[in-house]
């Protein structure tokens, strides 16, 4: 049986382009990310952007805070160093 290509999803979709925005400096670190404006950029529902964040809080790329929303996390330079090798390989 020859499987079809799966479509990407809007979670996959949506966690690229905030990755790819946030790792490019294009949203600033300790910068909140506000749910119905970057709902609203990406395209997406209120609910997929909440997965979204989760799926980049795991990778620690935002932090979640009780009460008052999520943050793009503050990179170390030790983290920063990492990235940076990371795109030259990339």
């Amino acid at each position: 049986m020859i499987s079809a290509a799966q479509p990407e999803s809007n979670v996959s979709r949506g966690v690229s382009a905030l990755r790819r925005r946030i790792l490019a400096g294009e949203v600033r670190p300790g910068r909140p990310l506000r749910e119905v404006a970057l709902a609203e950029e990406l395209g997406v529902s209120r609910n997929t952007l909440r997965e979204i964040l989760l799926v980049l809080a795991s990778e620690g790329l935002v932090q979640h805070v009780p009460h008052h929303g999520a943050r793009v996390v503050q990179l170390g330079v030790r983290d920063a160093r990492d990235i940076y090798r990371v795109r030259r390989v990339i």
